[in-house]
């Protein structure tokens, strides 16, 4: 990762701070392996429908209707549990409030152990908060049992609306390569759950993004879409401004002939187990919202090919929560740190439905082909 290398726009700025040793004094044959990629930087606010923003008002054309979805959806499906399901297992048999109080009170014994964990931190506001949104039952309005399983539905009486993703101008990612004439790039995407995607795993278990190109003077009309109904609650984002950054990525070691990776670990052993940092979390892949650069896999890397058999671009890096290591944090922000949980900070988007994140690839050749995506 080189120096700071600048962000554009009249928003406030954010700036990666240089990076702990310059690792191309060390292996300059990653060189070879650098590449461009845009920290978006968002933060949760009311962006203009003509600047890049995270699920912000869009420009939209005047006689396009907005998107809906026809693709199955999984969907839960509650039913009344049998007497015979209820013998089988005591979970079911207890009331919903019982229940309910069974793992909050197991979730206290996490917190309890992990004081200072953003993630945990984070996963209790949620838990909580979505527990103060239920109205309370009275005892004697309390359900039968329930069993919850799921089911694979097309929406073909009432298609879901799509919700915006993010909305990115050609100048604010200038590593993305768009199609010629466009220069404004939006990704919508259904916010229900897919088995039915074009990606590596064999059971996908995500949201359907789609990707419109545009051309942003020929857009006259705004539309600001409305909450979406239903839905995987974390697939529906918060509203952000972006506040690009572009900076230069290296490869995570995985995705590094043998020899060099081999090269990496030994200079690591090198540095002995008191340093403060290492090449995989502080020298190679910036953190949070990103546009290009290198994706990581936390299982084994992938070779990604288009059906047309070109190679595909990693276009949008969604992640679960904006936070890394402490050396990427912004100098504008350099007193938080890993063990400070501030949720507008470390988790602007709110998006959740994922271990690490999602990866939306595009094919290099034509951007129009269909896309990759992958949950990680």
């Amino acid at each position: 990762m080189t120096a700071l290398e600048g962000s554009m726009g009249s928003l406030p700025m954010f700036t990666t701070p240089n990076r702990p040793l310059d690792i191309l004094a060390v292996l300059p044959e990653l060189a070879t392996y650098a590449r461009r990629a845009t920290r978006l930087h968002p933060r949760r606010g009311n962006p203009a429908a003509e600047a890049s923003s995270v699920a912000g008002p869009l420009l939209w054309p005047e006689d396009e209707p907005w998107p809906t979805c026809s693709l199955p959806h999984l969907v839960t499906v509650r039913r009344e549990a049998t007497a015979e399901e209820q013998a089988r297992s005591p979970r079911i048999r207890e009331s919903p409030a019982a229940g309910l109080a069974s793992v909050n009170a197991k979730f206290e014994e996490i917190r309890a152990r992990f004081p200072t964990d953003p993630n945990v931190a984070r996963l209790a506001s949620r838990w909580y908060d979505g527990q103060s949104r239920i109205p309370a039952v009275a005892p004697e309005r309390v359900p039968a049992p329930t069993i919850i399983t799921t089911q694979e539905l097309v929406p073909t009486e009432h298609p879901v609306p799509l919700v915006p993703v993010v909305q990115l101008r050609t100048a604010d990612v200038p590593e993305i390569p768009f199609p010629e004439g466009t220069d404004l790039l939006q990704i919508l995407w259904c916010p229900h759950l897919h088995t039915t995607l074009r990606g590596p795993q064999q059971h996908y278990y995500g949201p359907a993004p789609s990707i419109f190109w545009r051309t942003a003077a020929r857009l006259a009309h705004t539309i600001a879409p409305g909450p979406a109904a239903g839905g995987v609650g974390g697939y529906v984002l918060e509203q952000c401004t972006v506040h690009p950054e572009h900076i230069t990525e290296y490869p995570d070691p995985e995705d590094l002939p043998e020899p060099l990776q081999e090269q990496i670990y030994a200079w690591e052993e090198s540095l002995g187990d008191e340093s403060a940092f290492d090449y995989r979390n502080d020298l190679s892949l910036a953190p949070g919202l990103k546009t290009g650069g290198w994706p990581y896999w936390p299982e084994t890397s992938r070779s990604v090919r288009c059906d047309c058999g070109s190679e595909m671009y990693l276009l949008l890096t969604l992640p679960n929560g904006e936070r890394g290591a402490d050396s990427w944090n912004p100098l504008e922000e350099c007193s938080q740190t890993g063990e400070d949980y501030n949720e507008e900070l470390d988790d602007p988007t709110r998006f959740s439905g994922a271990r690490e994140g999602i990866l939306i690839y595009i094919c290099h050749r034509d951007p129009h082909h269909e896309p990759w995506i992958a949950i990680e």
